[in-house]
């Protein structure tokens, strides 16, 4: 088999039993980008909600494999279970896995390509984090749920002929808990889009509204930084909150959080323009497209040193990474009086993101690797 020029022989799947959007990262802003770029001939999902979703997905033949049924640990076994199972009886040169547990495909179809975002945080490196937030039934029954996954992934994943990831972090996971090798390629940036407007007195943090993003931490910072004399600064927290998340975002507000959600991507995007600089505080991210649109914006990025930030940020010239709240504050002061430092380093992001993390650089590999698999068998 053959993958022509215009690569109509490449079948996508996403997971999206999460199709609403309240519930859609960065990661998912990317895979619908790469959708966009690629233009599969076929997309296989779990379950499809067209009036919840992306609305360019409107122009792809969508396959649904399995309608969703039930909810949290019962809809997780379902989802799984269904690319398990499911044979894709079409012509293909090769399939493209993308979100767990797609990667199931595999174990009745050949030549995947799996772009691993990450093993399935709340079984792996999030699973004690996860058991704390949550009540009591789920507590009981996802260390039973976990084991399962895990025993699936080590039937499948040998399997799979290449993986590929967004980062150094999640290369390192797949290593330790897969034993498999994998190839870094940073996820692009649509960067003309983003633009620089001004900079107002706001620090800003756009994300979904989910306890791994510690959006409590930037608030501690920033009542810090304020009690300090800055009282006509504000913070800005834009994102959407998935129903599972609601009581976090209650305490968000509790603790004085200004939290706009269902934005246009107009309004996203002037709300990055016209910041001071852009927030990013979540544990141990994956990758995080955030501080790339920071970037994009000419803003500076104030994150945590932990996780993908180390590798898309560069500590003293595009922005901070820190390790604690009270340093965090210290950088939102040190950067409040000098305006210069913030142009400056908003001009060397722009220019980062530009150079590093495009698309076009993107696909172009993205591609040859499609190659590679199909040719595989």
């Amino acid at each position: 088999m053959s993958v022509s020029i215009q690569y109509k022989g490449i079948y996508m799947d996403f997971v999206m039993a999460h199709s609403n959007l309240d519930e859609f990262g960065g990661a998912e802003r990317a895979l619908m980008e790469i959708a966009k770029r690629m233009k599969p001939e076929t997309i296989y999902t779990y379950n499809y909600e067209p009036t919840k979703t992306f609305e360019e997905f409107k122009g792809f033949n969508i396959v649904e494999i399995k309608k969703k049924v039930g909810k949290s640990a019962l809809l997780q076994l379902n989802r799984g279970l269904a690319f398990y199972n499911y044979k894709i009886k079409e012509d293909y040169d090769v399939i493209n896995a993308q979100w767990v547990p797609a990667h199931w495909l595999r174990n009745k179809n050949e030549r995947v390509l799996w772009f691993c975002w990450a093993p399935s945080r709340a079984v792996y490196d999030l699973f004690r984090f996860r058991m704390k937030q949550y009540p009591l039934r789920f507590k009981l029954m996802h260390p039973f749920y976990s084991v399962w996954y895990k025993y699936m992934d080590r039937r499948i994943v040998p399997k799979i002929e290449k993986i590929l990831v967004p980062s150094e972090v999640i290369k390192e996971r797949v290593g330790r808990y897969f034993k498999r090798e994998s190839e870094i390629l940073y996820p692009g940036v649509d960067y003309k889009k983003f633009y620089l407007s001004d900079y107002k007195k706001y620090f800003f943090y756009p994300s979904r509204i989910t306890p791994s993003k510690r959006f409590e931490l930037a608030l501690e910072a920033f009542n810090k930084f304020k009690k300090q004399g800055f009282t006509d600064w504000e913070f800005v927290i834009a994102g959407n909150t998935g129903k599972k998340d609601l009581w976090y975002r209650d305490k968000l507000k509790n603790m004085g959080a200004k939290i706009l959600s269902n934005l246009s991507q107009p309004k996203l995007l002037k709300l990055y323009a016209n910041c001071y600089s852009v927030i990013f505080t979540p544990v141990n991210e994956d990758f995080g497209l955030v501080p790339l649109e920071a970037q994009a914006s000419y803003k500076p990025v104030l994150a945590m040193n932990e996780g993908g930030p180390r590798e898309t940020i560069e500590d003293g010239k595009t922005g901070y990474l820190v390790n604690s709240v009270e340093k965090l504050a210290e950088k939102m002061k040190y950067l409040a009086k000098r305006p210069d430092v913030v142009e400056k380093m908003g001009k060397a992001g722009r220019k980062r993101v530009e150079s590093k993390f495009n698309w076009n650089d993107f696909i172009s590999v993205f591609k040859k690797r499609c190659k590679e698999v199909a040719k595989s068998s």
